[in-house]
C-alpha cells in the first residue's frame, strides 16, 4: 500500500511543481494530465488501507476520509487567489504549484510513518456473521425449518419458512 502511494503521489506532485515553470498553455495541460492519471495509482493504495484497518466500520472511516479529502477543493481557489494577488500571476501560480507539491510529498512521508501494518479490525465478528448467514441461506434455499441456532443470530428471531413469491 506504502509503494503504490509513494509511486502515484511522488511524480505527481513533482509534475504538478514543474507546471509553473513551463511556458507553453499545452504542455502545462499535458503535465497536469498524467500528474492527475499517475495520482490514480496513490489513491488504490490509500484507500485500500482505510478497507484494511477499519474492517466493519470501513463504511464510516471512508466516509470520513471523503469528506476530510473534500477540504482543499473548497479552500484552494481561496487561497490561490491569494497567492495570485499578493504575487503577481506568474509567481503566484508557481507558489500555488509548489504548495500542491509540498502537500503531496508531505502526505507521502506521513502516509509512509504512520500508516503501519495491522490485523485487520472486526473480521472476527464479521466470519461469524457471514457463517451465520451461510447457514441462513442454506435452510431457506432447501426451503427447511430454520434451527434455533441460526435463528437468532445475524438476522434476528426468524422463525418463518421461505415462501417463493
Amino acid at each position: 500500500r506504502k509503494i503504490t502511494f509513494v509511486m502515484g503521489m511522488a511524480p505527481a506532485s513533482v509534475l504538478i511543481a514543474s507546471v509553473g515553470y513551463v511556458e507553453s498553455a499545452t504542455t502545462a495541460i499535458v503535465l497536469i494530465t498524467i500528474a492527475i492519471g499517475i495520482g490514480g495509482i496513490a489513491f488504490s493504495g490509500t484507500w485500500a488501507y482505510v478497507l484494511d484497518v477499519s474492517g466493519k466500520y470501513s463504511a464510516l472511516f471512508y466516509a470520513t476520509a471523503n469528506v476530510a479529502g473534500t477540504i482543499p477543493g473548497f479552500l484552494s481557489p481561496f487561497l490561490v487567489g491569494l497567492c495570485l494577488q499578493f504575487s503577481g500571476e506568474r509567481n503566484g501560480w508557481k507558489q500555488s504549484f509548489w504548495v500542491s507539491c509540498s502537500i503531496g510529498l508531505a502526505a507521502c512521508v506521513v502516509f509512509c510513518l504512520g500508516a503501519v501494518d495491522t490485523e485487520i479490525v472486526g473480521l472476527e465478528d464479521t466470519d461469524i456473521q457471514d457463517q451465520e448467514r451461510d447457514e441462513y441461506l442454506h435452510h431457506i434455499l432447501k426451503d427447511e425449518k430454520l434451527p434455533d441456532e441460526a435463528s437468532d443470530g445475524l438476522f434476528g428471531n426468524q422463525s418463518t419458512q421461505f415462501e417463493p413469491s
